[in-house]
């Protein structure tokens, strides 16, 4: 009997198609399992990250990281003392939930948080602020520190300097979130920069100083978007600059005397 060629080639090709279709739905499956695991619901994520409750939980988990790590706030946490980001550390801090911005807040005359030398951090949807009635910066970064902020709020600080404090050789790079409501003894109510400063965008607003109520710059500032706008200070409300300040974009208004320094 002769061997009926077509017949054969059907075969083939339809077992073809059954093993592509097996290896789509075996592959779809994976990615739907994968999809599920990650997801409580449409607005909580549960992810790979370290959750925490607590000033303990938060600074445990800073000091054991050994790499880049994401640090996710399941409600306020209150601290004691100085949150320190030390060399080598590179920590990201979010809130848990799609539309949730919880809290870090100083109970103490110190400031909030400091960025050390090669140490990184990256703040997401976190409000860095002080209890009531006590006095300090939100976030120092130190020499050789770098700061990123893409969202969330550095309020409500005040001390010699207010919101953020760039030393010379730190990094700060604001592209989303609010610097607000926060004041200085002395210069830069918002931002404090001898360092080097990049805004993006985000907003730097209601904050005050003698000088520069909105930023002090005496680093390189160089701002591409966002806005600064109805800081208060006795000189420049909106930037003093005796620095290098490079404006591509954004907008500075309705600040107190001069909106820039000239």
């Amino acid at each position: 009997m002769g061997i009926n060629v077509e017949s054969k080639s059907k075969f083939h090709n339809s077992h073809k198609i059954r093993l592509v279709i097996i290896v789509t739905i075996l592959l779809v499956s994976s990615l739907l399992t994968v999809y599920i695991v990650r997801m409580k619901s449409n607005d909580t994520f549960i992810d790979d990250t370290i959750h925490v409750n607590s000033e303990e939980e938060l600074v445990n988990s800073i000091n054991n990281a050994t790499e880049s790590i994401v640090i996710t706030f399941d409600c306020d946490v209150t601290l004691t003392e100085t949150l320190c980001i030390s060399a080598n550390k590179n920590i990201t801090l979010i809130s848990n939930g799609k539309n949730a911005c919880f809290k870090l807040i100083e109970t103490q005359a110190v400031t909030t948080i400091v960025v050390n030398n090669k140490g990184v951090l990256i703040l997401e949807n976190i409000i860095v602020t002080h209890d009531y009635g006590y006095r300090g910066m939100g976030i120092d970064v130190l020499s050789g520190g770098k700061l990123v902020m893409t969202g969330g709020e550095i309020s409500n600080n005040n001390g010699g300097n207010g919101g953020v404090r760039v030393q010379k050789g730190g990094f700060f790079e604001l592209s989303d979130g609010k610097i607000s409501d926060n004041g200085a003894v002395s210069a830069g109510g918002g931002v404090y920069n001898v360092g080097i400063f990049k805004m993006y965008g985000g907003e730097i607003s209601n904050n005050s100083a003698i000088w520069g109520g909105g930023v002090w710059n005496n680093g390189a500032f160089t701002m591409s978007g966002g806005k600064i706008s109805y800081n208060n200070a006795v000189s420049n409300g909106g930037v003093y600059n005796s620095g290098t300040f490079n404006k591509y974009g954004g907008e500075i208004f309705d600040n107190t005397g001069d909106d820039v320094s000239k």
